[in-house]
């Protein structure tokens, strides 16, 4: 049986589209996720290594970080 806590949680999210913003917005509306600001200061200080440091990209800041599990992500944000 699934645990109740984590009902409506995301374990993981890839999804690549033309306004992120409006999705985000979107599923905010919807089903009440919310988004936080990430930044690779606070990658490293958790023990995540940053493999592209950040840069301008598409109007905002993107990047691409290790975790310490070894899983790679980019991370966008607008401006």
């Amino acid at each position: 049986m699934a645990n109740q806590n984590n009902i409506g949680k995301i374990a993981w999210l890839d999804i690549s589209v033309e306004d992120a913003a409006a999705l985000r917005d979107f599923y905010t509306a919807v089903v009440g996720w919310t988004s936080e600001d990430s930044s690779a200061a606070t990658c490293k200080d958790q023990g995540g290594k940053v493999i592209v440091e950040p840069r301008s990209m598409a109007g905002g800041q993107m990047c691409v970080i290790e975790d310490p599990s070894g899983a790679i992500a980019g991370l966008y944000q607008e401006p």
